[in-house]
């Protein structure tokens, strides 16, 4: 049975997480590394001004995340749950036009269970661009 690891979220933590598991294990058989992001792009948004002022091509900033990611499964949606004691992880899919109802997913947590929950916070000139936390 593969083992399967979830990381929920494409930020700059879950992409570099990913990135290292992707060049460590992810190559495995017996491993299945998934990404769960709300976005399949990752934005440097540093550099989003030199966009806006024509200095650099907007290509520059965005990068995908399935060519960065070889071995990493990549899923497109929003975490909504994590349930702990089963160890499953609930997920509404992103799609491009609404649905009348929404897609969901399911994903299994790796082993050991985990016992932290992180936010996190986008920010950019003093303005918050988005917030997201898992609880």
């Amino acid at each position: 049975m593969k083992k399967r690891i979830v990381i929920a979220g494409g930020g700059f933590a879950g992409l570099y997480a990913a990135k290292h598991l992707d060049k460590t294990i992810a190559r495995h058989a017996d491993v299945e590394v998934v990404l769960i992001s709300n976005e399949n792009f990752t934005l440097f948004t540093p550099l989003l001004h030199e966009v806006a002022a024509g200095d650099l091509y907007p290509g520059d900033i965005i990068n995908p995340l399935r060519r960065i990611l070889r071995h990493v499964m990549v899923v497109e949606a929003e975490v909504e749950t994590i349930d702990l004691n089963t160890r499953t992880i609930s997920c509404r899919a992103v799609p491009q036009i609404q649905p009348p109802q929404p897609n969901l997913l399911s994903f299994f947590l790796i082993q050991p269970p985990v016992e932290t929950v992180v936010a996190s916070s986008t920010f950019l000139l003093g303005v918050c661009l988005r917030q997201r936390a898992i609880a």
